[in-house]
């Protein structure tokens, strides 16, 4: 069996402050994902991808 696709989470006090760098920065697309405490950025090509988590205030525990 081979991975065909490795993301990274980072965790991240603030996806707002976060997204600037990730967007236009390292010019990674705008989240495919998106659901407030998790959200993930792709380059155009779909290679590179990483997803940042903060905390989900519905969670018994920091993700």
């Amino acid at each position: 069996m081979q991975p065909t696709r490795i993301i990274a989470n980072l965790s991240v006090p603030d996806i707002g402050e976060a997204r600037d760098f990730y967007v236009d920065y390292l010019g990674l697309s705008v989240e495919g994902l998106n659901m407030g405490w998790v959200t993930r950025f792709q380059s155009p090509d779909g290679q590179a991808v990483v997803q940042l988590v903060t905390r989900d205030a519905t969670a018994p525990r920091v993700p």
